[in-house]
């Protein structure tokens, strides 16, 4: 590119100076959004580090959550959940996903507390390294050893975050009491409330479901939502969605360079192994698709970014520099990546999508056929050209290009989709 990865020295620090931040992207005004706090034996706001995993006393930032339809979702737009086999409380990377279902409730102290799975919002906070910083787990942790019971309560919330006030567990233990003890008369009269409270709650469903049905004809709810997920699947021939396996194969660029001048015969020239994406300077990146790289004629591939820390790259391997996650944050900032040259149209694809990478992301940025026709043994030349949107700036050494000679890293790279 026009400036060496060396000569221009951007605004902020190496991010390999500060791993254990976690910047998010800005959340939305509306929902329910809100910030942890834990109360019991521990006092603490909930942290979240650069793996997704929430602390107590720890030295990680504040972490920022938004609840929806049962789903909590940090500042990064990343699901957060609870599973086996560790049940640790955890938002983890894009594309990875978990069914715990989460409601805020009104506790009896006038606070307002996360509670998960229909139960009592009881956390375990254990212990990460022996001292003073607590991890969160659930009570179904099999080794509960060093662990204390705490409860999430929210803090900074928004107006839209409305609790429900469930009925405490001993009424309820006083009342089915109460009803063994009551004589036959009793139960009869019971009976006909009963039958008339059900009436009544028939009635309340019935409206629901019509209520339901009103809602899933304009905004596709869950009955409709279903139907039309079925009919998709038996029409289309690809996934709509990308899911990219660890072990999944993946391609580095051929080239990457400066896009060319109008009038020359070349799409690239300034050909290396260092990308530049600044206010001055754009890179293009260039990938052959070989015919056997596709599983199928119907596979859909993506383009993948990834950005490790720079204290996890191979001995050797420059550290990247970046305008930082604040500079992201604060101006909206990032890249695009449009595809480039003539014979790269792609129809699905999305270039004025903001992209936002940040330190220890493998951010999928879009998805394409990248399958082959029966018999056809040669290759697709795809390119992308990378542009910084509002002063973002990042500059690396490509990983698999040219003369590199490191196989993986920082960069783009073509990947298949499971």
């Amino acid at each position: 590119m026009k400036t060496s990865l060396s000569a221009l020295l951007l605004s902020s620090q190496l991010v390999s100076g500060a791993p254990s931040l976690r910047y998010g992207r800005r959340q939305d005004s509306s929902g329910c959004c809100f910030k942890l706090d834990s109360a019991g034996t521990v006092n603490e706001d909930v942290e979240e580090d650069h793996t997704g995993h929430l602390h107590l006393s720890g030295t990680f930032q504040q972490g920022a959550f938004c609840l929806q339809d049962g789903k909590v979702a940090d500042s990064l737009g990343n699901q957060c959940f609870i599973k086996s086999p560790k049940y640790q409380f955890q938002c983890y990377q894009r594309g990875v996903v978990g069914d715990t279902v989460f409601d805020i409730v009104s506790a009896e102290n006038g606070t307002t507390k996360l509670v998960y799975d229909s139960g009592p919002g009881t956390y375990l906070a254990c212990s990460s390294d022996g001292g003073e910083s607590y991890e969160i787990f659930s009570t179904e942790k099999p080794d509960t050893t060093g662990c204390l019971e705490v409860s999430l309560v929210l803090s900074d919330e928004t107006g839209e975050c409305t609790a429900s006030s469930p009925v405490p567990a001993a009424e309820d233990e006083e009342e089915e009491a109460g009803d063994e003890q009551d004589g036959e008369e009793e139960e009869e009269e019971n009976g006909e409330e009963d039958d008339e409270d059900e009436e009544q709650e028939e009635g309340q469903v019935d409206a629901c479901e019509s209520d339901v049905g009103t809602t899933t004809e304009g905004e596709g709810g869950e009955e409709e939502g279903e139907g039309s997920i079925a009919e998709e699947n038996t029409t289309s021939t690809l996934p709509t969605t990308c899911s990219v396996s660890t072990s999944a194969p993946s391609l580095a660029p051929v080239a990457i360079g400066s896009p060319a001048k109008e009038g020359t015969s070349s799409e690239i020239m300034d050909t290396g192994v260092n990308a530049s994406i600044t206010t001055n300077d754009s890179t293009v990146f260039k990938f052959s698709i070989p015919s056997n790289f596709a599983g199928s004629s119907q596979q859909l591939c993506a383009l993948q970014f990834r950005l490790p820390f720079c204290s996890e790259l191979a001995e050797g391997y420059p550290c990247f520099q970046f305008t930082g996650s604040e500079q992201e944050l604060s101006s909206n900032s990032g890249m695009t990546f449009a595809p480039y040259g003539e014979s790269n149209e792609l129809s699905s694809w999305n270039e004025t999508a903001l992209q936002q990478v940040y330190p220890g992301d493998q951010l999928v940025l879009g998805t394409f056929e990248c399958g082959f026709p029966e018999n056809n043994s040669g290759s697709r030349d795809i390119s992308w050209l990378a542009s910084s949107v509002r002063s973002f700036g990042l500059q690396f050494e490509q990983a698999g290009v040219g003369s590199s000679k490191f196989k993986d890293g920082v960069g783009a790279f073509i990947v298949q989709c499971s």
